[in-house]
């Protein structure tokens, strides 16, 4: 009889916000739901034992402070959780993506790292940047102490990112025409090029971002960031992979009929 494996179910939060990219926030959707149903599959028939990887379930939430979002395309989005909901369950999410879109680089100065003043739309973003600090400053969720948290962003989400101050001496990147903007933005990060992501690490630049837990063990935030709209395919592939293995990967890409194109 084949037994079917324990899956690990990982909680995770999808920034939307008007203008956002509907690739940037799509796509990993798409990879983490793929990755579930191939995990449910792989889990039943024993291939996920044999090929050593690590079954998992990825349970998504859209989150937005609208309750109604219009995309750059023109596509209205009902998000699931507002921001508010989503901030007082911190300590339940595993894993927070921000997507990029054309309204970001309007919102944010990035000579001062401030959101623009005196509309509602950036008093709307400033909501989101103090739940990304917020996150990046948490402890690991209440279910599982022992694992980390991810931060990922797609695109130009990664200027929210560095708004929320959580780049500051961290690896990173963004869409290839807002490199430079992201260097002003984030003078003491270091801002990769020609990358389809990047892998920063943990944050533990500051104190903030490393939390102690009950068990006195120190706790982290695992940093990743995206290039430019279709980038945020291949980095959900890869924040995969850290969780359940390759091989599992290589059974999602076959399930979408998708190559994952790794960083060279």
């Amino acid at each position: 009889m084949t037994h079917s494996a324990p899956r690990t179910t990982y909680r995770t939060a999808v920034l939307i916000y008007p203008g956002v990219d509907l690739l940037d926030f799509a796509a990993p959707l798409e990879v983490l739901f793929n990755a579930s149903n191939t995990s449910a599959s792989a889990a039943t028939n024993g291939s996920i034992a044999a090929s050593g990887s690590r079954p998992a379930y990825f349970d998504s939430s859209v989150v937005a402070v609208q309750k109604n979002v219009m995309c750059a395309s023109p596509l209205h989005v009902v998000p699931q959780m507002s921001v508010k909901e989503a901030t007082t369950k911190m300590a339940d999410w595993d894993i927070v993506i921000v997507p990029g879109g054309i309204g970001v680089s309007s919102l944010i100065d990035t000579r001062t790292a401030q959101i623009k003043p005196d509309t509602q739309e950036q008093r709307d973003m400033k909501e989101l940047v103090e739940f990304i600090r917020a996150y990046a400053a948490s402890s690991a969720a209440k279910h599982d102490g022992e694992r980390e948290k991810i931060l990922m962003s797609i695109c130009t989400g990664a200027l929210l990112l560095g708004t929320a101050g959580v780049l500051d001496g961290m690896s990173c990147t963004t869409h290839h025409v807002l490199l430079d903007s992201l260097r002003r933005l984030c003078p003491t990060a270091d801002v990769v090029e020609k990358k389809r992501w990047v892998d920063g690490g943990l944050l533990r630049q500051k104190a903030s971002s490393t939390t102690t837990a009950d068990d006195g063990k120190k706790r982290a935030v695992h940093l990743i960031t995206a290039g430019g709209i279709s980038s945020g395919l291949d980095a959900t592939f890869y924040l995969v992979s850290l969780l359940c293995g390759e091989r599992f990967v290589e059974e999602v890409g076959t399930a979408m009929e998708y190559e994952w194109r790794r960083n060279t």
